[in-house]
């Protein structure tokens, strides 16, 4: 029998300061995906936020949390 997990995609943006051509300083957003576990997206998204606050991220925000269907998860 399988079993089924409910993942969420989490996509964050973060802002990170970047050099343009001339060496200036500029702020850029970037957009990463995490993986979580939860029951609802919003319970993804406060896990993420719990996530965050230990690792001490900084000027993010989390985009969207999707569903993402799958049968097993092997290894890490």
């Amino acid at each position: 029998m399988k079993t089924t997990y409910e993942w969420y995609d989490v996509d964050v943006e973060f802002e990170v300061e970047t050099e343009d051509a001339k060496g200036n300083p500029k702020e850029k957003t970037v957009t990463e995906k995490y993986l979580v576990n939860a029951l609802s997206p919003t319970e993804a998204e406060t896990k993420f936020n719990k996530f965050a606050e230990e690792k001490e991220f900084q000027n993010f925000r989390v985009k969207k949390a999707v569903e993402r269907k799958y049968i097993d998860v092997i290894g890490r």
